[in-house]
């Protein structure tokens, strides 16, 4: 490599089992140079032979070191101040940043030696990593894991790709050395470190990633020139399959994982590494001696974290057995039974056993001995379980979701209000007396964890909408499930009470109207609008027979926004469609769509199971075109015209638009050719709507 005289010096550890490399450099004419190995040794070693180089007769005119140590940069800044010319040849695929600059004249030894490196491609199941640490009591700083991870990656090859996987909302909490909270940097940082990251929406108690990784990891396999080593952070058993498919195709496979938190299947299944031995890691509480074995009886530990985790769907799902069965306790075989058959806490019933009795091993559940209720087994024993009130976690998964519900249904209800701004449920969030009484010192990362942790239960809808001020500009939006349902209830019992010229309908009725919809949900939205004053439910005489016990009826309270807004909503669309149906003789699907935006399909739904509008008759040229019911008394009384008895000896032709119709002077209407040829083939001349006047604003 070369030219002219050559002194040649190796630095090493030399032991025993190193006669090859000894026998190798020694006859190459190479003096070995040997410390008890720690970076000052080898600095000093280094300086101390370039002394004894520079006091000779014929100092080197050049200097190369072959090293990745950033910390012989100094001897190079020292041979440079000595101006004498020096290189510096690495392995690019691991030469530190130190080592690359440009007055160290740095050389690849790939390319100076025809070598051919192995290449890396690393996956990180950052959401199974972090939850598998905040578990055993570790602190989660996302600097030090990327940090470490990407180093390690890079030892012995090149690292062709590198991804984590993650919820990046919906993680443990994460701090740094000094206490500062990183949970709503972590994508950010591993962005930084060259880790490119993919974000995925997961379920409560389930990590997703490993699915869309397994993906990524088949799809890489298959590409020319694919990575000679596959390395996966996580300890989650559903990575086992993709193992065996990468050691079939002879690609090495490395895991990283989490010594107590790793699958026993997967370890059986590759090389483990585990994150404890190359990364630095922190204990934020003490640590269970077996994170997943019993505790001794007894045990109670408490965990002061508040933000949603693990545990708080486990508690949920606790607590509304024991309220549906007016139970005080559940049996430990039943709570890993109810647990496993939800899909919410691992992959089989071993794991969702392991995750309940590592609830109880931090105090969030508690477990005690008690004699068997059953009389038929007086002399044996069952392990009761129940939430541990005196713990935070338990106490913030009671009150906060509750809580932020409640705030929802009534600025929807009470205000009117199609959907909550995510700021201003944070805001009102931050407001709550009973929240700060479960932490007063929750920022707004705490919070949107909570919105976070909703939104994945399906408690709440998130979606994005044009702001109300800058239609141009998207703000995320916060609706309940319950709503479009509660707007079906509304709509049929003013529907019923119009038609039946009564103030009530009867609750029996009404669901079993409704059943179609879901049962459930019926109950649910019913349960929703009678507390936050949109109906109300009281008894009443049955209206066949006086002598029969009272039935229970609902009646709407019309002077709550969102049940005026709901009908206003109605009797516009009506209006609009009754314009369009007598000049354009029937509704379009297109029509509804123009009017209510992204809600056309709900109200779609609500007017053709009210039996306001129904499909035309097939037809070559109806397509989805609907048939309004004119004769209808809600149709009627919603567009200003007298009742049907009236119309009846009324002239013949198109009845005009009420005076109340705003349609009367909004709809513009001109002659242009109809959408649609008539049955000749011809196209005749039909006035088109111009519904940008009465469209989507009207129902935003």
């Amino acid at each position: 490599m070369l030219t002219g005289g050559l002194v040649g010096y190796v630095y090493g550890a030399w032991t025993g089992d190193d006669h090859g490399a000894v026998e190798a450099f020694q006859s190459e004419g190479f003096t070995l140079l040997e410390s008890d190995g720690s970076a000052e040794a080898k600095r000093a070693a280094f300086d101390r032979q370039i002394d004894e180089l520079e006091a000779g007769e014929n100092p080197p005119e050049v200097y190369v070191l072959v090293t990745h140590d950033p910390a012989l940069g100094v001897v190079v800044e020292r041979i440079l101040a000595a101006r004498r010319d020096v290189r510096v040849w690495g392995l690019a695929c691991s030469a530190p940043e130190e080592l690359r600059a440009e007055a160290f004249q740095f050389y690849s030894l790939e390319d100076l030696l025809d070598l051919r490196v192995r290449s890396h491609a690393l996956f990180i199941d950052f959401e199974n990593v972090a939850f598998c640490l905040h578990d055993l009591g570790y602190t989660v700083d996302p600097a030090v894991l990327a940090r470490h991870f990407r180093e390690r990656a890079a030892q012995g090859g090149g690292v062709l790709h590198a991804f984590a996987y993650a919820d990046w909302h919906r993680l443990p909490p994460m701090q740094d050395a000094t206490g500062r909270s990183l949970s709503s940097e972590a994508q950010r940082v591993f962005e930084l470190h060259n880790i490119e990251t993919r974000y995925l929406i997961s379920r409560a108690g389930k990590n997703t990633a490993d699915m869309k990784i397994a993906d990524d990891i088949r799809t890489l396999l298959h590409e020319p020139n694919s990575p000679d080593t596959f390395i996966i952070a996580s300890g989650d058993r559903d990575f086992t399959p993709v193992v065996d498919t990468l050691l079939r195709q002879g690609k090495e496979v490395i895991v990283w994982g989490v010594r107590g938190k790793t699958s026993r299947s997967l370890a059986e299944a590759a090389h483990v590494e585990y994150l404890q031995e190359f990364v630095p890691l922190a204990s934020c509480i003490p640590q269970p001696s077996d994170a997943a074995a019993a505790p001794a009886e007894g045990a109670n530990g408490l965990v002061g974290d508040t933000a949603p985790s693990l545990w708080t769907p486990l508690i949920v799902m606790l607590d509304e057995t024991m309220s549906r069965n007016n139970w005080s306790w559940v049996s430990f075989s039943k709570l890993v039974s109810e647990a496993n058959r939800s899909g919410k806490f691992g992959a089989s019933e071993e794991d969702t056993r392991d995750l309940i009795n590592q609830a109880i091993a931090r105090g969030v559940i508690l477990r005690e001995r008690i004699p068997n209720p059953n009389p038929n087994y007086p002399d044996q024993f069952i392990w009761a379980c129940r939430p541990n009130d005196a713990s935070p976690v338990v106490q913030a998964a009671r009150i906060i979701p509750p809580v932020t519900t409640e705030i929802m249904w009534r600025s929807i209800v009470e205000r009117g209000w199609d959907y909550v701004a995510f700021s201003f449920l944070l805001r009102e969030m931050a407001n709550s007396s009973e929240i700060a009484q479960v932490n007063a010192a929750g920022d707004d990362d705490w919070r949107a964890a909570w919105i976070n942790f909703l939104v994945s239960e399906g408690k709440l809808r998130l979606e994005r909408r044009p702001h109300p001020k800058n239609r141009r500009d998207m703000m995320k939006a916060l609706t309940l499930p319950e709503q479009d349902v509660l707007m079906r209830i509304i709509v049929s019992i003013d529907n019923f009470c119009a038609t039946r010229s009564t103030t009530w309908e009867a609750a029996s009725a009404l669901l079993q109207y409704l059943a179609c919809f879901g049962v459930d949900a019926v109950r649910s939205a019913l349960a929703a609008g009678e507390k936050y004053g949109a109906f109300r439910m009281a008894k009443y005489p049955h209206p066949a027979d006086q002598d029969r016990p009272p039935t229970t009826g609902i009646s709407l309270n019309r002077e709550v926004p969102f049940v005026a807004r709901v009908l206003e909503r109605r009797n516009t669309l009506l209006r609009a469609l009754y314009a369009a149906h007598e000049r354009c003789a029937g509704t379009w699907e297109q029509d509804i769509a123009a009017i209510t935006g992204e809600k056309a399909a709900l109200w779609r739904s609500i007017l053709t199971h009210e039996r306001l509008i129904r499909p035309a008759e097939s037809g070559a040229n109806n397509g989805n075109r609907y048939v309004l019911s004119r004769s209808h008394v809600v149709v009627r009384a919603a567009c200003g015209l007298p009742p049907a008895e009236a119309s009846e000896s009324a002239q013949e032709g198109p009845e005009p638009v009420g005076p109340f119709s705003p349609l009367a002077h909004t709809v513009a209407v001109e002659d242009v050719p109809a959408r649609h040829p008539d049955g000749n083939g011809r196209k005749k001349m039909e006035p088109a709507i111009d519904w940008s006047t009465v469209g989507p604003g009207v129902f935003d």
